[in-house]
């Protein structure tokens, strides 16, 4: 499924663009909202964590 951003959306400046909102895209995004930037996440999947973060099972192992 093909998601329209809206129009106003799309002329907004951002200062930053991730690609992807898996758990890293996920991750930076909130490490750099510390900061006065305008940030903007871009996904191709319908939700995030949809890919690979999706398939883990989520236990960390410390070895």
């Amino acid at each position: 499924m093909e998601r329209i951003v809206p129009y106003v959306a799309m002329k907004n400046n951002f200062d930053i663009l991730i690609i992807g909102a898996g758990v890293v895209g996920a991750a930076i995004a909130r490490e750099l909202s510390r900061y006065r930037l305008r940030i903007a996440i871009i996904e191709k999947e319908e939700d995030v964590s949809f890919g690979t973060s999706k398939a883990n099972s989520g236990i960390v192992r410390v070895q």
